[in-house]
């Protein structure tokens, strides 16, 4: 179990596997935001016992950042459409569509 976060509540297993799988403890604030709103999100879709508002707040040392509700709506929004595409590439892997070896290739060239 990672010590650089914790989670709570009915879908804390949930969140603590996907966490367990994305979390890296040299990601920027931008994408920490990205990633707490993801595994919220990706909970809500499980667990029945979760959603509403979503709530972020960045702590710091010397910093308390909230982000509004329109920029939560806006990373929600932006995950959702990538969302999408992880899945049609999850079927077509599945599916045996795509290959391993077309991953490899699709990486090696960003």
């Amino acid at each position: 179990m990672e010590e650089t976060y914790a989670t709570v509540g009915s879908g804390a297993a949930y969140a603590e596997y996907l966490l367990g799988k994305l979390y890296d403890k040299n990601i920027g604030i931008g994408v920490g935001k990205k990633l707490a709103i993801y595994v919220i999100k990706e909970v809500e879709r499980i667990d029945p016992n979760v959603g509403g508002p979503v709530n972020v707040v960045v702590l710091g040392k010397d910093k308390y950042e909230e982000l509004s509700r329109e920029d939560v709506e806006h990373i929600s929004m932006d995950l959702l459409k990538l969302d999408d595409i992880i899945n049609r590439i999850y079927r077509g892997i599945i599916l045996g569509e795509i290959s391993g070896e077309d991953l490899e290739t699709l990486l090696e060239r960003r």
